[in-house]
């Protein structure tokens, strides 16, 4: 070749825009090496050929791309983060690498810069599995490698359990310490049951209950005795509720609403200031200090104390007092009655009644009786078409802020075909399903999953599932739930399957469900993205829509099944099956007409909840059924929107644009985890705290 074929690659580099490494790293690999004849020694400087400069450009551009890519991709951690969390050196990393065993596990990429002496010419990015088959691990690695185990543990109580002495450590070539997962996973989970076995036997003190003083708490205890066993409350023309529905969860509530009443009253004569969230820890020093619980006796009450309660509380508040504590004081005056034998005590007895009574009449009974100026919040109620069921799915899916996205998105569209309200789900039990051997819900007879929901896991223990018919699943939504449940007995461990909550907050733990709704945040979460609502119904969108929406779907109003027929009372009569209702209807409709049949049913389901959970498909099987279609929703969507009000425009753009930029700022937060490399300490604080102010101003 003449020596005007080539060029210097100091030249090329600065006329191409190319890393002079980029070359050593190129003329190492011997397909390459064609770039790279000639006599470079005469001209003092390493020559690559003109023609190849175009394709090093190009395999120099996508290089950088692929580079990129795996650097932002949260699947792959490269070789630089890898080393600095393991025991193995970079040999031995090497030679796990050239063994072949793990070609699955990493990809490489051609390095931009220059050789490395051990890696030679690639940069390696490896799949989180890798760390599997790697000796010892940083605690911040053996947090990950736990989560996708099912265990949820952080590296801050992994580390303090190193600090305890409870775990055996060994430092790596940069000495860091490590610890053995399969250690640390055994260690976890001796923990995890010790806390859960203490905290299954140990009763759920509320923080304002412990407190109270022996005499308050043996009170409140007489009176949720007295409620569990069912007995009877009645004083002058008040008769309490006998029945208490779902006695483990509102016992206990009862127990913190009393308590928290008390400690209020307590309070306000220690002249401590009645706060929004009153909570003994919420207290200053100074108020501890001044806190007695001595100078309150329930029987010792005035109008005084209501006022001091009132003063800070809104009308919805102070009904829900009183309908909390009218029957705990109708039970103190039934038993101090019973006991008011001689003149004496009878006249006690009055005295205190006549007390109780003023104290009791300061509280509204009703949200009617509203201050001047007071308002009531409504709520805005959504009722969704299936199309936007599916966006909500979609987006779901797409949360960049879930733990468990998929677990989200299941319970959604669980609950837009069974109707399961809010507080059911978190009751769920995979024993409620029809299963098959393994575990899974299987399809009966006509092609259908069945949920039967018991009483005592439905609201007020009082909309159990139809006892024959039961609350049917389309089979395209049983089998995304069995997905949930083969990731679910995957993290469970040696858990027997088919048993247990089906959402819990530890897959670890079966029996161990939510006490508190689940879903809450994450529908904070998702409400500015629907743009399809209006302002007033995203503000108030909540999981419940589901339900709503599925029951409109059956029997709304210009709901009009293809089957003539199937319209009307029997349209009815399945909704109400499906919704767990009582069967609406005059005295010969529920008690002198035969039910409908078993494919009546089915035959008003297939045509109203068993859809497609895909957009384009749901289009055609719209059509098919000759019901709505889905594209009429865009229509309706431009006609909504163009009544909107400018303000109401503008505002929702606003939300949309904070939502987006929030995602984006919880995603640079994660990663700003650990200090990127390139970064030094105060940079890389300096950096989170911007975003998480940033953070702050938007929320």
């Amino acid at each position: 070749m003449k020596s005007n074929d080539f060029m210097t690659i100091y030249a090329a580099c600065n006329e191409w825009g190319i890393s002079e490494g980029f070359f050593s790293v190129l003329k190492s690999l011997p397909k390459h090496e064609a770039w790279f004849t000639g006599d470079a020694t005469q001209y003092g400087q390493d020559l690559v050929l003109k023609t190849a400069i175009p394709n090093i450009k190009a395999l120099y551009e996508k290089t950088c791309e692929e580079f990129n890519n795996y650097t932002k991709d949260p699947n792959y951690l490269n070789i630089g983060g890898l080393i600095k969390g393991v025991t193995q050196t970079n040999s031995e990393i090497k030679n796990m690498i050239d063994s072949k065993q793990y070609d699955h596990l990493f990809v490489k990429v051609l390095r931009r810069k220059k050789l490395d002496p051990i890696f030679g010419a690639y940069i390696y990015f490896f799949k989180y599995d890798f760390l599997e088959h790697c000796e010892n691990l940083t605690t911040g690695f053996l947090a990950k490698l736990l989560k996708k185990r099912g265990i949820v543990v952080s590296d801050v109580t992994i580390l303090s359990y190193k600090k305890e002495g409870l775990l055996s450590v060994k430092e790596n070539q940069y000495g860091i310490d490590t610890m053995s997962l399969n250690e640390v996973e055994s260690l976890v989970l001796a923990k995890k049951k010790e806390k859960y076995m203490h905290s299954k036997n140990t009763a759920n003190e509320n923080s304002n209950f412990s407190v109270l003083n022996s005499q308050q708490q043996k009170i409140i205890e007489e009176y949720l005795s007295f409620r569990k066993k069912g007995g009877r409350i009645s004083h002058n023309n008040y008769r309490a509720k006998k029945h208490i529905a779902n006695k483990e969860e509102t016992l206990a509530k009862l127990r913190s609403a009393l308590a928290t009443f008390f400690f209020r009253i307590i309070c306000a004569r220690c002249n401590i200031d009645q706060k929004p969230k009153m909570r003994y820890a919420f207290l200053t020093q100074d108020e501890k200090e001044k806190y007695d619980s001595n100078k309150f006796h329930p029987t010792q009450i005035s109008e005084d104390d209501a006022f001091a309660f009132m003063t800070e509380s809104k009308t919805t508040s102070a009904v829900h007092v009183f309908q909390t504590i009218k029957p705990f004081y109708a039970w103190i005056l039934q038993r101090l009655k019973n006991d008011a034998l001689t003149p004496d005590k009878w006249f006690e007895y009055g005295q205190l009644e006549l007390r109780i009574e003023s104290f009791l009449n300061q509280f509204p009974t009703n949200y009617s009786e509203l201050a001047s100026g007071e308002t009531i919040n409504k709520v805005n109620k959504s009722f969704l078409n299936r199309e936007e069921m599916i966006i909500v799915r979609e987006k779901l899916l797409n949360d960049p802020g879930s733990h468990d996205p998929y677990r989200n998105a299941t319970i959604w569209e669980l609950c837009c075909v069974t109707g399961t309200r809010p507080y059911e789900v978190r009751k769920l039990k995979i024993e409620y399903f029809l299963l098959d051997k393994e575990g899974y819900i299987k399809l009966n007879s006509r092609g259908w999953g069945e949920l039967h929901i018991p009483r005592e896991a439905s609201k007020h223990e009082n909309s159990p599932s139809h006892p024959v018919l039961g609350t049917v699943i389309p089979a395209g939504t049983v089998k995304r739930v069995n997905e949930y449940l083969k990731r679910l007995y995957k993290k469970q461990k040696n858990e027997p399957v088919g048993k247990g909550f089906l959402f819990r907050p530890e897959d670890l733990f079966p029996e161990k469900g939510y006490k508190s709704a689940i879903m809450t945040d994450v529908m904070t979460r998702l409400k500015t993205q629907l743009d399809f609502l209006s302002y007033e119904q995203r503000r108030d969108f909540e999981l419940k829509a589901s339900r709503r929406s599925m029951n409109n779907l059956i029997e709304g109003f210009g709901v009009r099944l293809p089957i003539e027929r199937l319209n009307g009372r029997i349209q009815k009569v399945a909704a109400d099956i499906q919704m767990r209702h009582k069967i609406s209807g005059d005295i010969g409709e529920m008690h002198y007409t035969a039910p409908i049949s078993d494919d009546d049913f089915y035959t008003v389901l297939n045509h109203t909840i068993n859809f497609p959970w895909n957009r384009k498909e749901l289009i055609m099987w719209e059509k098919e059924l000759n019901l709505h279609s889905s594209k009429d929703f865009e229509i309706k969507s431009e006609e909504k929107e163009s009544k909107k009000s400018s303000q109401e425009r503008k505002e929702y753009e606003l939300n949309e644009i904070n939502s987006k930029r929030l995602d984006e700022i919880n995603l640079q937060l994660n990663k700003l985890r650990k200090r990127p490399k390139g970064l030094t300490i105060e940079e890389w604080f300096e950096m989170k705290e911007s975003l998480e102010k940033e953070k702050m101003y938007i929320n």
